[in-house]
């Protein structure tokens, strides 16, 4: 195909090129981030597809979800998730790690939008917007955000309060942050107001916010986007409050990458859960699954169970607690609806 650089008085530097089967010339300028890729093409001669999908970068995004899931569209170089628009920041999250050109990164990417298409929250989702563009985020191959906290050498949060640490209740002091262990508070607690800095909830932040506040140590942390609550503006969108976290590691410096590819754990070092049903009777009743529940958080292991369809449908509520060497956490009891309801210690 023919192409023309070209340089405007700004001194911007653009590239504008033809091609018969093309139905409008393409145009790039150095501050398109395929730039140096576009010019390389031409100048080898790459075919008229090849050279508008590094132009046009919805086009790369559709040949990369065509085959994986059929909520992802793309109009007018626009891109789309169940025909609402995606925000800036993810599109160009979702640009920057295709530029990785990992066979996983795409499946990664889906799972990302999947869990925040989930967030029950409209507001939640806007203002998880004004965090992701901060800076160039990062999410997991399960597509869980990667954020960051401070805490004390001990692996003890700053401040202390109300949490539920690996399905236990643990009412106050400051809470414990062990590597995989998940920290969890009741959602309908957390504040969603955006205005309010200091409010009860969970908060992690980007590598910034968490050195700022860190006193001994920084952990690696993985969230859901279905369980972003809001982003205060007083430290200009650097910290999230959530409901929800897993911590990772405990690391020195951020991850620099779009899909963070670090080793999840196998399924044996996982807790292991025990079931409960309330049947319409109100009476509960134990279960034993075909396989056992493997999981890191009581509401990994509510997914897993009503992934059976009739379950869900049978019973009105359920129940899972971990059980470990003989010990067992505390009933962790969640709605139809999927709503987590809480701890109670016996049931």
């Amino acid at each position: 195909m023919e192409y023309q650089r070209n340089i405007r008085q700004n001194g911007e530097e653009y590239v504008t090129a033809f091609a018969p089967e093309l139905d409008s010339p393409l145009v790039a300028t150095d501050q398109h981030p395929n730039y140096e890729a576009i010019i390389e093409a031409l100048q080898d001669g790459a075919p008229a597809s090849e050279v508008e999908a590094l132009v046009d970068l919805s086009v790369a995004v559709a040949r990369s979800f065509e085959n994986l899931t059929e909520r992802v569209a793309v109009a007018n170089g626009r891109v789309y998730f169940d025909g609402d628009e995606l925000h800036e920041a993810v599109t160009d999250h979702i640009v920057r790690a295709l530029d990785a050109d990992d066979e996983s990164t795409a499946v990664s990417l889906a799972r990302f939008l999947e869990k925040l298409a989930a967030n029950p929250s409209a507001r939640s989702r806007e203002q998880l917007y004004d965090w992701l563009q901060t800076a160039e985020f990062t999410i997991d191959q399960d597509g869980d955000l990667i954020a960051y906290k401070g805490v004390t050498g001990d692996l003890l949060s700053i401040n202390s309060g109300k949490a539920i640490v690996d399905g236990e209740l643990h009412e106050d002091g400051r809470v414990p942050n062990e590597c995989g262990s998940v920290i969890e508070f009741p959602r309908s607690e957390v504040l969603d107001d955006a205005a309010v800095g200091c409010a009860r909830g969970l908060h992690v932040g980007t590598w910034g916010y968490a050195s700022s506040f860190a006193q001994g140590a920084i952990l690696k942390v993985a969230v859901n986007p279905r369980d972003v609550v809001s982003v205060p503006t007083d430290c200009s969108a650097q910290k999230v409050r959530v409901c929800r976290y897993q911590v990772l590691d405990v690391i020195e410096e951020p991850v620099s990458a779009p899909i963070d590819t670090a080793e999840e754990p196998e399924d044996d070092d996982r807790l292991v859960w025990e079931v409960k049903f309330q049947g319409s009777n109100g009476h509960w009743l134990s279960w034993t699954p075909a396989e056992p529940i493997y999981a890191d958080s009581a509401y990994d292991a509510y997914e897993q169970l009503v992934a059976d369809a009739a379950v869900a449908e049978t019973e009105f509520k359920q129940a899972v607690r971990w059980v470990e060497d003989g010990q067992r956490g505390g009933w962790c009891v969640f709605s139809t609806s999927g709503a987590y309801e809480g701890v109670i210690q016996s049931l």
